[in-house]
């Protein structure tokens, strides 16, 4: 990150951004054609990971880096996601202020208004093996009625990124499978296109 506000903004605004899942040990410099967009707000790293790499790169193109279910890794970088939203609370407790807590909540909407009671900054619907449209459903819904800040997460394809712009939907995070597909870094410009798109068309 390239300063404190510039999460603040992306966590706080309303625009569609993406939030990339790194697999383990990769080198995000093939990212860079598409972060220059300011359409990418957050890389996640898996758990256990060396942050290095990941950390560069996000201050020097002002990216937030997160980790997954990773306490301990979390505290040297911008925030967390957690899979687990019982451990919220702790999570909050052993966090700065200053560092973000995201929760991935299925499609549950009760837990998801305990997580934010709970401490998280911002609120992930979804699973990352499934077709995406009961957690739009789900996010649409938080989304009119919860300032907190929520994401969609899945089998995510550009064709989704219109009915996430209406519903003022903050984030879009691709499951796994996007670096399982012959070319990863062309799936993931194309969902970049389609925000991009997607913004216009709300406009």
């Amino acid at each position: 990150m390239s300063g404190e506000n510039d999460l603040d903004e992306g966590i706080e605004d309303d625009r569609l951004r993406l939030i990339i899942p790194l697999p383990k040990a990769y080198d995000p410099a093939p990212l860079t054609p598409l972060v220059d967009h300011q359409r990418i707000a957050a890389l996640v790293l898996p758990p256990e990971d060396d942050a290095t790499l990941a950390k560069s790169f996000g201050r020097q193109h002002g990216i937030a880096v997160f980790a997954r279910d990773d306490v301990r890794a979390a505290r040297g970088l911008d925030g967390l996601l957690l899979t687990r939203p019982a451990e919220v609370a702790d999570a909050r407790r052993a966090l700065s202020g200053q560092q973000v807590i995201g929760v991935l909540c299925g499609v549950d909407r009760h837990e998801a208004m305990e997580a934010g009671e709970a401490g998280a900054d911002w609120i992930l619907f979804g699973r990352t093996d499934m077709e995406p449209s009961k957690a739009i459903e789900a996010a649409a819904w938080w989304s009119e009625l919860f300032v907190l800040p929520c994401g969609v997460t899945g089998l995510i394809e550009p064709a989704h990124m219109e009915a996430l712009a209406a519903a003022k939907i903050a984030f879009a995070l691709p499951g796994p499978f996007c670096w399982q597909v012959p070319d990863p870094i062309g799936l993931l410009s194309d969902l970049d296109l389609a925000v991009q798109a997607a913004e216009h068309g709300t406009s």
